[in-house]
């Protein structure tokens, strides 16, 4: 890759964004306001609010915190991918959400192969890998045919065959990612979109015959910025663009075949990768004040929707593009 170019994984936007208090809280739940604290005679329910100290003409933004999620998460479904194989792209380290999307998945069954870029990672990568009695950590630059082609075989080589492939690969300049849009050299513009996009393309035509043997699935890692418009997000947006289009396509050219391929779309998970994005801090802080579920999502969120569309229970949802954001992306401003 370029000298000076910091590589942005496509698990990179998205985030924790409420810590929760320091002090025990209380049994059930409280409610945040900016314009005044909940008082000590607020109705103890969810979604209880205090009124605001001063009259306006508009209402005051709240925030409802459930220090007590009444709706836990479910867990690892112990045997669900048991005898299932996949290989998984775009790990970086333990923060990564390709690497809990991998975790998710072995601790259901699933044996993992895994793709690595650049001698900076490696030891990060099969050490992680290892964790999970990985029989294969191989390296893959996306951009090249033959590199793509020769990762699906060892992976198949090593596994027995392949059920799903997971795919979080992105990259985008770090200069990219601030300033204007449109100051975006073309040099730099299509090493985004092909590290980005076209590899999904590049794997999916190397894991297709594969693939096709098991009725398998792909998934991939996008984000709202391909759909409207985030600030420094810049290039790498229309890199998410063009990744939920491909991954339309295929999904009507791999359909043919049996083999399924969608798309999760997660909110700002904070990532290492995530501090190259100007302004994140304060894509977080929007997304915190605006979704409707008012509540931070996580890697592990990301992962649990992953792994519902690579397994059987999705076997009939393709080219579809999933939104684990608490539903930010369903509001207008």
């Amino acid at each position: 890759m370029p000298r000076g170019v910091r590589p942005l994984a496509a698990d990179s936007i998205r985030g924790a964004l409420l810590s929760s208090p320091a002090t025990k809280p209380p049994a059930r739940g409280v409610v945040r306001n900016y314009r005044r604290r909940a008082t000590k005679n607020a109705p103890d329910c969810d979604d209880s609010e205090p009124k605001s100290r001063h009259a306006t003409d508009r209402e005051p933004l709240r925030i409802v915190t459930r220090l007590k999620n009444h709706l836990a998460r479910l867990g690892p479904m112990a045997g669900r991918f048991e005898g299932k194989r996949g290989l998984v792209l775009g790990v970086a380290n333990k923060r990564s959400i390709a690497w809990a999307i991998a975790k998710r998945l072995a601790d259901e069954g699933a044996r993992v192969a895994f793709t690595f870029q650049g001698e900076r990672i490696e030891s990060t990568v099969r050490e992680l890998a290892a964790s999970v009695s990985s029989p294969l950590i191989t390296s893959c630059d996306v951009r090249e045919e033959a590199d793509c082609t020769r990762a699906v075989a060892e992976a198949v080589a090593a596994l027995g065959g392949l059920d799903f492939v997971v795919h979080s690969v992105a990259f985008a300049a770090a200069e990219d990612l601030e300033g204007r849009f449109t100051d975006t050299p073309r040099e730099r513009f299509w090493l985004a979109l092909d590290i980005s996009a076209y590899s999904l393309v590049a794997i999916a035509r190397a894991a297709e015959p594969h693939l096709a043997e098991t009725n398998g699935s792909i998934v991939t890692m996008t984000y709202l910025g391909g759909k409207r418009v985030v600030p420094h997000y810049n290039v790498m947006g229309v890199a998410k663009a063009t990744l939920e289009a491909s991954m339309r396509y295929l999904a009507w050219d791999l359909g043919t075949s049996g083999i399924r391929i969608n798309a999760v779309s997660a909110g700002p998970v904070r990532t290492l990768a995530a501090r190259s994005i100007a302004g994140f801090p304060t894509m977080e802080a929007i997304v915190n004040e605006r979704a409707p579920l008012r509540r931070p999502i996580d890697a592990g969120d990301v992962a649990a929707a992953s792994a519902y569309l690579l397994s059987d229970d999705a076997r009939n949802i393709t080219g579809t593009t999933l939104y684990v954001d608490s539903g930010y992306h369903a509001m207008g401003m």
